[in-house]
């Protein structure tokens, strides 16, 4: 049989399959969790989407426990890849938080087990949830700080800027979650972007 071949013609190499193998397995972890929750993400029901074997599973992962302590991470790391994408088609004003709620929306849409992963990993593995959201929670903390207008208050300690990041980062989970619900009509996405503005308001405004 013939080895793969990339883009471009050239022969894949062993990580890039192997890498390629370890995402489909993810991929297919999370949507049997985002499905079923975590308790119903079993090893035979995972490789059953992932259309692999189980022992191709245990070889890139040493258990079910492993995979699905990996699974909140990936599904984050979706979520903030698909919202920039979306931020950058809606320049220049990809610096609204409002943006945010409404990519985020969409990707529930898109996802709707996304929420139920968040849900459960809170619970399935509380260090590594918390691990991931503090990462996001700087970041987004961050992000506020460079787009501060000029004369903007800038000297929140490094712990009330992660607070912060984490108060929006929940604010803009529950509301995005709760329109997804309610059906994400334009009048529940326009309410939902003056909540976070109203929320973040103040946050970094002028000092004088």
């Amino acid at each position: 049989m013939a080895r793969p071949v990339a883009a471009g013609g050239l022969r894949k190499s062993r990580q890039e399959k192997n890498a390629e193998v370890q995402s489909a397995l993810l991929n297919a972890a999370m949507t049997v969790a985002g499905e079923r929750g975590y308790e119903g993400a079993t090893v035979h029901r995972i490789v059953e989407r992932a259309e692999v074997g189980i022992g191709t599973l245990y070889h890139h992962f040493s258990s079910r426990t492993e995979i699905l302590n990996q699974i909140h991470a990936f599904a984050h790391a979706q979520a903030l890849a698909y919202i920039k994408i979306k931020l950058d088609e809606r320049a220049p004003l990809a610096d609204d938080l409002g943006d945010w709620v409404d990519a985020f929306i969409d990707f529930i849409l898109e996802n709707p087990g996304f929420i139920q992963i968040i849900n459960d990993a809170k619970v399935w593995n509380p260090t590594a949830y918390w691990s991931v959201m503090d990462a996001q929670a700087d970041e987004l903390a961050q992000r506020m700080i460079d787009a501060r207008p000029d004369g903007a208050e800038v000297d929140y300690p490094a712990d009330l800027r992660r607070f912060i990041g984490h108060s929006i980062l929940a604010s803009i989970s529950a509301i995005g979650g709760v329109v997804a619900h309610c059906g994400a009509t334009e009048a529940y996405r326009t309410q939902a972007r003056a909540l976070i503005r109203g929320l973040t308001g103040d946050l970094f405004a002028r000092t004088s």
